[in-house]
């Protein structure tokens, strides 16, 4: 039984077992042949794989704004992310563009090159493969030279504003360009006002000094004897201020007769082309102290502006003589827009010269009282005026508001116009306004050494 069992099943197992594992050998073959004719077709399904094929999500730029300097160059640098998450950062695989070349420029890789002064946007644009597109942008300001900037108002590090000295000794809000060009830099400190002239304080008048105490006793004041009491307020006589001496009428003041003490007013003209050709050395040697040069006008009917004819020879001859000079300009201006035109005009004409006197807006009817601003109200008439002043401030110089004595509060908003100086018109011998002023026009006739026909002659209280 052994024997039987062990023959039939080697024999049986071995003969079948090759044999059909040997007849499928040729389908393997056959199955091989046809494989091979397919491979195109996994060729071809390998086609789309590069990654220009592979879609875009976004775009993102590494600045999303940022300021140059004119001349100065910055590189972008753009991220497109595609739809497997893979990131392309080269700068030349994207297109870049700039809203406005002549302020900033860019380059093919993103280099970014300020022109000018001026604001552009720069956009980066990433294409895929099928032909979509993302893009991103990022907003470039240029700006000036900081060494050549003189609008950008310089600050301490606790945000205070610096101030600098100027060529006529007055203190002016610092630029970032006096930054590189001055040594010496200001803030301000506790204010002390310092009070010279005629003062009303509490419904008090005062007259203080050129050093800025308050007269007492028995002062002559403008040609006019007065009585001030010890604490200095000027006694009444009923509403009228308590006179010592009346003084009898006189001829229309000249150089010669007008009253100059140490501690009183200074003589002073105004003058514009209606004055002719002026000798200034013989007005100078006349005693004549200072000028106020009308440098322009605005047309009473057109609204244009004008320079002065007289002008320049006029400033230029005072300066040369030693006057201290002044300037004012004729306003027509109806809005607060043509008073900063007004102002913009008459600093640029004061450009080079030394300015020592305030800058006056002149507001006053034009003849015939059919100007195109003769007929503003009081609101819009001070609103005119300070926009000038404060144009004129803003500029480094001292403002001032020149007109009538009748003009000061009915027409002319005494609130308004508080903080500039003020240049009162009252032809009479004695004026009766008890409000400040810091220059007094009190005639129109006035006669001077170097001048042919009458000029407008003035006081000035203002300490120099």
């Amino acid at each position: 039984t052994p024997e039987a069992t062990a023959t039939p099943t080697p024999e049986a197992t071995a003969t079948p077992t090759p044999e059909a594992t040997a007849t499928p050998t040729p389908t393997a073959e056959a199955t091989a042949t046809p494989t091979a004719t397919p491979t195109p077709t996994a060729e071809a399904t390998a086609t789309p794989s590069p990654v220009t094929q592979r879609a875009v999500k976004d775009v993102v730029l590494d600045k999303s704004g940022f300021s140059l300097t004119a001349g100065n160059t910055e590189t972008i640098t753009a991220t497109a992310t595609l739809d497997d998450d893979s990131k392309i950062t080269e700068g030349t695989k994207f297109s870049w563009s700039s809203s406005d070349s002549s302020i900033v420029k860019v380059d093919e890789a993103g280099k970014v090159t300020a022109v000018k002064t001026g604001s552009a946007t720069i956009t980066a644009t990433y294409k895929d493969g099928n032909g979509d597109k993302k893009s991103a942008s990022c907003m470039v300001s240029v700006v000036s030279d900081p060494k050549q900037d003189t609008s950008s108002r310089l600050r301490d590090k606790n945000g205070n504003q610096v101030y600098v000295l100027n060529s006529n000794g007055q203190y002016v809000e610092a630029t970032y360009a006096d930054y590189y060009s001055k040594s010496e830099f200001y803030i301000l400190g506790n204010t002390e006002y310092t009070y010279t002239g005629w003062q009303v304080i509490d419904g008090k008048t005062y007259f203080y000094d050129r050093t800025g105490k308050k007269v007492t006793g028995e002062q002559q004041i403008q040609g006019v004897k007065y009585v001030f009491d010890a604490d200095g307020a000027l006694k009444q006589d009923g509403n009228k201020p308590s006179v010592a001496a009346t003084p009898t009428a006189t001829p229309t003041p000249t150089v010669a007769q007008a009253p100059v003490a140490t501690n009183g007013p200074v003589i002073g003209i105004d003058v514009s082309k209606w004055n002719g050709s002026i000798d200034w050395n013989a007005v100078k040697a006349s005693g004549v102290q200072f000028v106020i040069i009308r440098c322009g006008y605005r047309g009473s009917t057109s609204g244009v502006l004008v320079e002065d004819s007289k002008f320049r020879s006029n400033i230029q001859g005072a300066t040369a003589a030693g006057l201290k000079v002044g300037v004012y300009f004729f306003s027509q201006a109806i809005n607060e827009v043509e008073a900063v035109e007004e102002a913009s005009m008459t600093i640029a004409m004061m450009q080079g010269y030394g300015i020592q006197y305030p800058v006056f807006i002149d507001t006053e009817f034009t003849t015939g009282r059919n100007g195109r601003a003769d007929g503003l109200d009081k609101g819009a008439r001070s609103a005119v005026c300070r926009a000038f002043c404060e144009t004129i401030r803003s500029a480094g110089y001292t403002p001032g508001v020149y007109c009538s004595k009748a003009w000061l509060g009915p027409s002319v908003d005494l609130n308004v116009i508080g903080n500039y100086k003020i240049w009162m018109a009252h032809y009479v011998q004695q004026t009766d306004y008890t409000g400040r002023y810091d220059m007094w026009q009190f005639t129109k006739n006035g006669s001077i050494a170097g001048i042919s026909g009458a000029v407008d002659m003035n006081y000035g209280y203002l300490g120099y």
